[in-house]
């Protein structure tokens, strides 16, 4: 979520931070893919530098079942609005 925030921010140009955030959120995924914010951040991630909504709600559908008690989840699944 750092390299999003660094590009809502303005502190980096948002086409490069929004990419690096997709390839973190990527690895994180790879790293383990149980962890319900690595999903959350990679639906945010790809839907800000892809605009591919398919594959944000994939992983954003999946993240509260693996937490459903993660705020970070939360935040980034009211932003999509799904209820």
């Amino acid at each position: 979520d750092y390299h999003i925030y660094c590009g809502i921010h303005c502190l980096v140009p948002f086409a490069e931070s929004s990419g690096l955030a997709k390839q973190a959120a990527q690895k994180a995924v790879e790293l383990d893919p149980q962890l319900a914010e690595a999903h959350s951040s990679l639906a945010f991630a790809v839907t800000a530098h892809d605009f591919d909504w398919a594959t944000a709600e994939k992983h954003l559908r999946l993240a509260p079942d693996l937490n459903p008690n993660s705020a970070a989840v939360r935040t980034w699944w009211d932003s999509f609005n799904l209820e």
